[in-house]
């Protein structure tokens, strides 16, 4: 269902019951203010049954004006604030200046492991086999 049926069934529907609901209350309002005025038995005008008939329609006009001014406003609401699409922000591609220094960085990483790599001194357990006696640490004994 499209969010404007939606928005309009969910909003009217709730609308229409609570204008229903003070409909109701009204016509009861409107049957004790009636009852306590003073009938003239000859007077036809004044002996129409009155509660009965805003109890009967008081609620269903209410519940069905407010149902018709929600439907009124979402289209309205609809109809004036265009929703957009949202547009995506993606990262600006890097400039030509910036891919030239990070070619130049990445060169520069490189001669400077492989001048690690041929340089670098062996180590401990580089220059000793597992067969060669362990070295003497101290001073040497002299004979």
């Amino acid at each position: 269902m499209h969010p404007l049926l939606h928005r309009i069934a969910f909003h009217g529907t709730i609308t229409a019951i609570v204008l229903a609901l003070v409909g109701l209350i009204l016509a009861e309002m409107a049957e004790f203010w009636t009852a306590s005025m003073a009938v003239r038995p000859g007077s036809a005008d004044l002996n129409f049954p009155v509660a009965q008939e805003l109890r009967a329609t008081m609620p269903m006009r209410l519940a069905a004006f407010g149902f018709a001014f929600i439907v009124v406003a979402e289209f309205s609401l609809y109809a004036f604030s265009r929703h957009k699409p949202v547009a995506v922000h993606t990262s600006p591609s890097p400039d030509d200046a910036e891919k030239l220094l990070n070619e130049l960085l990445a060169q520069a990483e490189a001669r400077m492991a492989a001048t690690n790599t041929d340089t670098a001194a062996p180590t401990e357990a580089e220059t000793h086999s597992v067969n060669d006696p362990p070295a003497v640490v101290g001073p040497a004994k002299s004979e």
